[in-house]
Order: structure tokens, then C-alpha cells, then sequence
């Protein structure tokens, strides 16, 4: 069953006025660069063709097709847009400014700057999917957790001194709010001070920015996050 989302103006404070016209794609590409008009647009999501600052996405209609970009704003523009569940099929009113999308891999640049998307329709195919977003840790995702925690490991002394090396794996929850709690060994390196050492690093970790079911934030399960100790070489004693 298709449902009307509310308007919904993602990211940025110059676009807060409402388009005062709604043209075809076609109409909108024949502007010229230098008219600064606020328009929208009604038409059909494809797919995002580039994530770097933003997100630039395809939009077509029956006149057409154009790359939007989104008005900047990082992780907050990712997670706006991923949080609406926008889909292939789904039709969007977005408002934004004529001008050229930097997409390396699209080979007309002619499209939207500074968008907004105002509203959402489902098409008869998204329904009532489920869908999950999954949490991430200071913008960077996963790996970015692995690199945060290789920075804050302290390698043991005595296992440096003796060369010992090996691999832990945790397992911890991200709670609704963010918090990591219930840190515990899933499997051991067979080292305790090692062991002892991970779970100190992964205990004190920041708040992530938590998942979300259907919209809603949610604990999620981290079952297995291995951390490596390994030595590039032998420190020389006290």
C-alpha cells in the first residue's frame, strides 16, 4: 500500500524556502547554469551513483533522467537519506538548484545541486519491507573501529619482551543509545595478559552512532571483532 512520508527537509538551512514551481526533468536540465531558481522536481529514485561528501543519486521520469546531489553535510546526509528507506521505484519530490554533479562515472553532469527531497511515495514494490541500518562508529563504520582500537592497545610488556604474539576475538553489544556493553572474550588468544588487554580497549570505546530498524534505534549484536597483537619488533627492555 502506498503512504505519503511527511515532508521531510534533510540538510541544509539555504533550501528552506518551498520550490514555488514543479517542472519534468526535462524542463529542469534546460535551465541555464546561471539561473538560481529553486525548482522541483517529481520523479522516480534508480540508485545512488556516488557516496563522497554526500549523496548523489539518479532520478528519472518520462522526459528523462539527472544525477542529484544532495547539499553536503557528511555523515548527517548519509544517514538522513539511508533513514527514509528510499528505494529503487519510489517516487521522490526533491527542490534544489540547476547546476553540474561532480559523478566521475556519470557522463552528463547537467543535474541538481543544493537538493532536498520534500516527500516520498512507496512504490507498490517496497510494501512494507523491513529494513536495518547498521551502527557506526564515529562516521567511519567498522573499519573505523578496528583502526580506533589498534591506536589505544597497549602491547603487554612481558608478551613483547617475549615475543608473543596472537588474536583475540570479542563479542559486545551497541545499545540504543550507543553505548558498547557486555564486552567478552569469544574466542581467547590463549595469552591472558593479551586477552586482558582487548577487552580494557573495547570496554572504553566512545559511543557509536546506534542502528535502526524500521527507523527506530535498536541494540545490535556484535558477535565476532577480532584484534591482532603483533609485534614489528622487540622492544629492548627497561
Amino acid at each position: 500500500m502506498k503512504r505519503m512520508l511527511s515532508i521531510i527537509l534533510l540538510l541544509s538551512s539555504f533550501v528552506s524556502m518551498r520550490a514555488q514551481e514543479t517542472v519534468s526533468i526535462k524542463e529542469f536540465l534546460s535551465r541555464k547554469l546561471t539561473d538560481e531558481s529553486i525548482l522541483a522536481v517529481k520523479a522516480v529514485y534508480v540508485d545512488v551513483i556516488d557516496r563522497n561528501e554526500g549523496i548523489d543519486f539518479l532520478v528519472k521520469d518520462e522526459t528523462g533522467e539527472m544525477p542529484v546531489q544532495l547539499s553536503k553535510n557528511g555523515l548527517r546526509t548519509e544517514l538522513a537519506f539511508r533513514s527514509m528507506d528510499i528505494r529503487p521505484g519510489d517516487t521522490l519530490t526533491i527542490v534544489g538548484f540547476r547546476g553540474r554533479v561532480p559523478v566521475s562515472r556519470w557522463k552528463n553532469h547537467k543535474g541538481m545541486i543544493g537538493g532536498n527531497i520534500l516527500s516520498k511515495v512507496d512504490s507498490p514494490e517496497h510494501g512494507e519491507v523491513f529494513y536495518r541500518i547498521y551502527p557506526s562508529f564515529e562516521g567511519k563504520g567498522y573499519d573505523g573501529f578496528s583502526e580506533w582500537v589498534n591506536e589505544h592497545l597497549v602491547y603487554p610488556y612481558d608478551m613483547a619482551w617475549e615475543g608473543k604474539e596472537g588474536a583475540v576475538t570479542l563479542s559486545f553489544s551497541i545499545e540504543k543509545d550507543g553505548r558498547v556493553t557486555h564486552v567478552t572474550v569469544q574466542k581467547s588468544s590463549g595469552r591472558p595478559a593479551l586477552d586482558e588487554e582487548a577487552l580494557r580497549v573495547v570496554s572504553q570505546s566512545p559511543n557509536w552512532i546506534p542502528g535502526m530498524e524500521n527507523g527506530e534505534p535498536t541494540k545490535v549484536e556484535i558477535e565476532a571483532f577480532p584484534i591482532h597483537f603483533m609485534l614489528s619488533r622487540r622492544p629492548r627492555g627497561k
